[in-house]
């Protein structure tokens, strides 16, 4: 009878222990990992005859009043308009969806209808906060809508306004899709993926916002849109893109620390606009022309026989944005610091860079793309980002000499790009200096490429010829994967730091082969440096080795305070039971 005593105390005592230490953990973890209680989510109607329905049936704050509809408290739902000619008034109040409701819905839908006016919401959370479809002259004015996908789209719509709204924490704050005639004016639209999205939309007027903290600002897709006189700020990808646009018009607009990108787009007015206090200096189809002095930024399309000169550039997007242009000549200038490109040549034909200083740019120094027949030379490319520091993508017949390319995360990257020369060039501590990929009878010869992560790496890449370079304490030399290169001239190859020649003839070419792979051969290393010691910028003296990051242990430690609750709970529990065991067992 005792041991049955002991026994049931014991399991008495485990039982509850587990059930605290459950009641602990559900206090020590995170709100965001316990289950929700789901809220009850309404979708309201409002019928064509004026009447108010709802799915499921409840009461909702939503008083009728004539043609007016107005929200007496916060409601978690959705407003279905099936009525022309009706105003709903929010009252500042929210209409949201939980987030314990895991479907996708709309805050507001308006579709096939005439004459609606949406005003004073606070939207929140939806798939899209106000959506409208072949629809005409509806009002959007005074909401907030944040935190959702979309937060307005028109679609296949005319006659809209969105006026004096705040919109934030969108993936797309608003988008006009194959629609027209329409206005945003007033706004404030920040902190969004995209601010504002149209799309083969025509004849709309976007005036007096503020667009500011998004990545990208406004995209423009269509005919004769104007862009007047708003604020763009601190967008990180762009400013304003026009990409397949015609007879666009950007007027008065300020822009700080992004800017004007002009992709496939023509018959392009710009006037008046000031990046950073300077002005855009934009020009279409202009011919022997020199552009120096002040600017914020320079952006070209079609034109040819432009020089590009002595001007200092920084803090935007891409500080000299040239599309569909020849014969122009960049030179003498310091763009630095910006947030995508330091210098976009994009389907450019013998252009030259020549004696510029690019440095620390977001993304990359140098983009070439679609671009053939150019020549960058005597260049400091310097620091610059993820892309690095010339970056070639379907471009060939490039000449690359003479610059200094250094620590960059890649020096020189080749992307389907063939035929291109690099020679005489100094890479030093860049991540990888040279980047080939699908790219093929590029010349690279006379460079000096010296204290980098990796020299060379080439991936589906082969014809490719390296021959009279030095490389020289590179952690990794060659990495070549599905790639068959050249790496000597047929007498005459590369030093290598790293390589134990044997040269008893006294030629200065190794009698032992510098073998990179079964695929990549020097057969003619060279016994030593063809280069001079140190060329104009270069530094001889080797970086120092990197830290390992601690990242991957940052995870696991912010789990340790809970872990060692858990841990001391069940180390409790279980000396508990042990210790009336024993009882059970001194008391036999």
């Amino acid at each position: 009878m005792l041991e049955y005593l002991i026994d049931y105390e014991l399991r008495n005592f485990l039982v509850s222990s587990v059930c605290v230490t459950i009641l602990i953990l559900q206090l020590v973890l995170p709100a965001s990992t316990r289950s929700p209680t789901k809220e009850l989510f309404i979708k309201v109607y409002i019928r064509g005859d004026g009447s108010i329905e709802t799915e499921p049936q409840a009461q909702v704050p939503l008083l009728r009043n004539g043609n007016t509809y107005i929200l007496t408290g916060d409601l978690a739902g959705s407003l279905i308009v099936e009525r022309d000619n009706l105003v709903l008034d929010g009252r500042g109040y929210r209409l949201y969806k939980p987030e314990s409701v895991t479907e996708d819905y709309n805050g507001i839908e308006v579709r096939g209808r005439v004459n609606v006016t949406v005003k004073n919401f606070v939207i929140e959370g939806y798939a899209y906060g106000i959506y409208s479809e072949r629809s005409s002259r509806v009002f959007l004015v005074e909401n907030v809508v944040a935190n959702c996908y979309r937060g307005i789209s028109i679609l296949k719509s005319s006659n809209h306004r969105i006026e004096r709204s705040t919109l934030r924490n969108c993936r797309e704050a608003i988008r006009f899709g194959s629609s027209g005639d329409s206005a945003v004016l007033g706004n404030i639209i920040r902190e969004n993926k995209y601010g504002l999205f149209i799309s083969l939309s025509h004849t709309s007027l976007v005036e007096g916002n503020v667009v500011q903290n998004n990545s990208g600002g406004i995209y423009i897709s269509g005919t004769g849109i104007r862009v007047i006189e708003n604020v763009i700020r601190d967008n990180s990808e762009f400013g304003v893109e026009l990409s397949n646009s015609i007879n666009t018009t950007i007027l008065g607009n300020v822009f700080v620390n992004d800017g004007l990108r002009v992709l496939e787009s023509y018959g392009t007015v710009a006037s008046g606009n000031t990046v950073n206090g300077k002005p855009l200096r934009f020009y279409e189809k202009v011919s022997n022309l020199t552009i120096s002095g002040e600017a914020g930024q320079v952006v070209l399309v079609n034109c040819t026989k432009v020089v590009i000169e002595n001007l200092t550039l920084g803090n935007v997007e891409t500080a000299i944005w040239l599309w569909a242009t020849d014969n122009a000549i960049i030179r003498g200038n310091v763009i630095e610091a910006n947030s995508w490109y330091g210098i976009s040549l994009l389907h450019c034909f013998n252009c030259s860079l020549l004696g510029n200083v690019i440095r620390g740019n977001k993304v990359g120094g140098v983009e070439l793309s679609h671009s053939h027949g150019n020549t960058i030379e005597n260049n400091t490319v310097k620091n610059n980002g993820k892309k690095g520091g010339l970056t070639l993508s379907f471009s060939t017949d490039t000449t690359i000499k003479r610059n200094i390319i250094e620590n960059n995360e890649v020096g020189v990257s080749f992307d389907t790009s063939d035929g291109n020369i690099v020679s005489s060039n100094t890479f030093q501590r860049n991540n990888v200096s040279l980047f080939f990929y699908n790219s093929t009878r590029n010349l690279i010869v006379g460079n000096k490429i010296q204290f980098n992560s990796v020299s060379v790496t080439v991936y589906d890449s082969s014809r490719n010829t390296f021959y009279f370079n030095d490389f020289i304490d590179n952690r990794n030399q060659v990495l070549a994967i599905n790639s068959s290169n050249a790496w000597d001239n047929g007498s005459k190859g590369n030093f290598w730091s790293d390589h134990d020649c044997t040269d008893e003839n006294g030629d200065g070419v190794c009698e032992n082969p510098y073998i990179i792979n079964q695929e990549n051969v020097d057969r003619f290393p060279l016994g030593k440096s063809l280069q001079p010691e140190s060329g104009p910028g270069s530094d001889s003296t080797p970086p120092p080795r990197e830290e390992q990051p601690w990242g991957a242990l940052n995870g696991i430690l912010t789990l340790a305070p809970l872990l060692l609750v858990a841990l001391l709970i069940i180390a409790l529990i279980l000396l508990a039971a042990l210790l009336l065991r024993r009882k059970g067992n001194a008391s036999r």
